[in-house]
């Protein structure tokens, strides 16, 4: 049997406790940095809720509903830009133009319809929607139409899909393996997010409602990574919800 010298043993062992240490440290700060995101996540979302529930409590109605999009956009945007990151991280950006376009289509014919059809069956049955209808648009329907996609629309899913779920991707990404489960977990919180947020501000169990377009609008994000889709079907589905209610007034 050959023999093995002191040397060559020697230069081969490493010291478990260097290499653990190592190791321990990349983990430390991966960790250290979620955890951060994660804190900025949820105080960036306490305070936005907090405000527009202020505003939306305040009697000035009309003045609320000019400022709670831009305090949505601006919790969005700041918190972004101060940590260095890029705006077209979250969404602002045209890339996958065609792509949007096609699934934004395909989603409008596939579920915009079954939805209408569900609000006309409770008109029918003599059931109220739970949800705000938009009353008073009869002599400015057009400006609203164009209020909800331009504003409204782009505020919430600048700050739902853009900066929240994109966050969430960025945490979930170093606790579970990338693939189908993840994406649904990243979808199925950033809906409950959307949908704790409307019950919270309007103190209405019917906000849960917003749940169920809350999973697709991110599914369209997640699929495209631009807020192209997800701000048309978000406007569009106001949009027909507000005027089938009116019809069937």
């Amino acid at each position: 049997m050959p023999a093995i010298s002191a040397n060559s043993c020697a230069a081969s062992y490493k010291p478990p406790s260097a290499s653990l240490g190592g190791a321990c440290l990349i983990r430390k700060k991966l960790l250290s940095f979620n955890t951060l995101l994660f804190i900025e996540t949820i105080l960036v979302i306490a305070a936005a809720v907090w405000i527009i529930k202020l505003l939306f409590n305040s009697g000035a109605a009309d003045v609320a509903r000019l400022i709670i999009p831009a305090v949505l956009m601006t919790a969005a945007i700041v918190p972004t830009l101060i940590r260095g990151r890029k705006l077209r991280r979250i969404g602002l950006n045209v890339k996958n133009a065609r792509l949007s376009m096609r699934l934004f289509f395909w989603a409008s014919l596939l579920i915009l319809p079954s939805v209408l059809l569900v609000i006309w069956l409770f008109r029918l049955c003599g059931i109220n929607s739970p949800l705000q209808q938009g009353g008073g648009l009869q002599n400015r329907w057009c400006y609203w139409i164009v209020f909800q996609f331009l504003y409204i629309a782009m505020a919430e899913e600048l700050f739902f899909r853009g900066y929240l779920q994109t966050n969430i991707l960025a945490i979930t990404k170093k606790l579970m393996r990338r693939g189908l489960f993840q994406r649904f977990v990243v979808v199925f919180a950033s809906a409950i997010c959307f949908a704790a947020a409307h019950m919270i501000i309007r103190f209405q169990i019917a906000g849960i409602l917003t749940f169920f377009p809350g999973l697709v609008l991110g599914w369209l994000f997640l699929r495209t990574r631009s807020l192209l889709a997800p701000v048309l079907f978000h406007g569009l589905a106001n949009t027909c919800f507000v005027l089938i209610c009116m019809f069937l007034t």
